[in-house]
């Protein structure tokens, strides 16, 4: 069965651009004359392979949590940890924020993604329209950027090449069932289509009448769904009829929303590089570690490839991002600067590295719940990665408020 898209305009949800958008072939994708942004819709991913890849990355995830992750072992000393002992161990230590995180990011949420997609699907497939449906959809589209198992799988990369020079680690069944799982929930996420699953519950929605192809539909009293995809009349309509989403139109006040969030996280991002993450204790002695001082241990030992990946993706990626939107959001304000599909660019790398700041998070969490071997060797977050956690959240927070469409209508006047 295959609820394909049948309509023939789309609209940019990066550039507002309108354009006539063909019926794809299996494995094609089409992309914005304007700004090059890959669109949605027109997918041929079959219903049963959607249910076939979130079926399987289930199982694996299944296999994941029950089995051991991961041994570690110093002088006769071993300890063995499951899955779920990153985010236990947290909580052990009294830092149920980030024991939360860790568990939702790379747990809960992932499950409750694969859960809702299984269930509309099937229900779909049957014939039947799932009860819930929309509530349900827009779960989805909530959930799905801070799904990181991804992120998790190089943090675990991580931590093994920090700890392999002080003691051996023993991989279990569960490293690989959760690497397998994490490439099936990338794939069951890289396939699926909202705009197709939207069109499956309720229906497509006809465009404006008089909506033509090649101008910004703002131009034309229209805006496209950044959730559903449906071509909506902003004249008389200020949410979705098919999903409910507000607002469809670019709207400038959530420039306000992405200022107040870059704020606080710039204030934030000093004492999260100033204070320890963590705390390691070596035959007695304890030294505290920051961010900064983590990445030039593992520069001093020799591991120079992982400390670049450490200091790119938790000191330069989280002030690249507030320096990078706070001048998007001055030039969206102020009408100057370079052309606009340069700083659409820059706003597309931002949002795509954002989530990968999370590594250093993972890391804290997989070396408590792994190296606990008592004063021999010991290791126990501090309260700086809580704070660098909320960096990283406030900074992702910020790339989802910002809207790009803004960049392209001051390029227009």
């Amino acid at each position: 069965m295959d609820f394909s898209a049948q309509a023939t305009l789309a609209v940019c949800h990066h550039c507002d651009w309108v354009m006539t958008l063909p019926r794809l072939r299996a494995g094609e994708t089409a992309c914005c004359p304007r700004c090059e942004h890959k669109l949605p819709g027109q997918q041929h991913t079959s219903i049963q392979s959607q249910l076939a890849w979130a079926s399987a990355a289930l199982i694996m995830l299944a296999a994941a949590i029950a089995f051991p992750f991961v041994s570690f072992e110093v002088q006769g000393i071993k300890h063995t940890i499951i899955v779920a002992d990153t985010a236990l161990a947290l909580f052990d230590y009294d830092f149920p924020f980030l024991g939360l995180v860790v568990l939702t990011t790379t747990i809960l949420l992932p499950t409750a993604y694969l859960l809702v997609l299984l269930y509309l699907h099937g229900v779909l497939a049957s014939g039947r329209r799932p009860m819930g449906a929309q509530t349900l959809a827009r779960l989805l589209t909530s959930i799905k950027p801070w799904v990181m198992s991804d992120v998790f799988v190089v943090g675990v990369l991580v931590s093994m090449i920090k700890v392999l020079s002080l003691a051996s680690l023993q991989l279990g069944p569960a490293f690989p069932a959760f690497c397998a799982y994490a490439v099936l929930l990338l794939k069951s996420i890289s396939s699926f289509d909202p705009g197709t699953l939207w069109t499956a519950i309720s229906g497509p929605v006809d465009p404006p009448v008089d909506l033509a192809p090649g101008s910004p539909a703002a131009t034309q009293g229209a805006a496209g769904c950044t959730r559903c995809n449906a071509i909506v009349n902003t004249a008389s309509q200020t949410r979705c009829p098919r999903c409910g989403y507000h607002p469809i139109a670019p709207n400038p006040r959530r420039l306000q929303a992405t200022w107040a969030l870059l704020i606080a996280a710039g204030i934030l991002y000093i004492p999260a590089m100033a204070y320890p993450i963590m705390i390691t204790t070596e035959l007695g002695r304890t030294s505290p570690q920051t961010v900064v001082g983590g990445a030039r241990l593992l520069l001093e030992t020799g591991s120079w490839p992982i400390a670049l990946i450490i200091f790119t993706a938790s000191i330069v990626v989280p002030i690249g991002k507030v320096l990078a939107l706070g001048w998007l959001c001055l030039q969206a304000q102020a009408g100057t600067g370079r052309s606009a599909y340069d700083r659409l660019r820059l706003y597309r790398l931002v949002e795509a590295i954002g989530r990968w700041s999370f590594l250093d998070v993972f890391v804290v969490a997989l070396l408590t719940a792994l190296i606990q071997a008592g004063e021999l060797m010991r290791v126990q977050p501090s309260p700086g990665v809580v704070i660098f956690a909320i960096v990283v959240i406030l900074t992702m927070l910020a790339a989802m408020a910002f809207d790009p469409r803004l960049i392209w209508r001051v390029h227009e006047k």
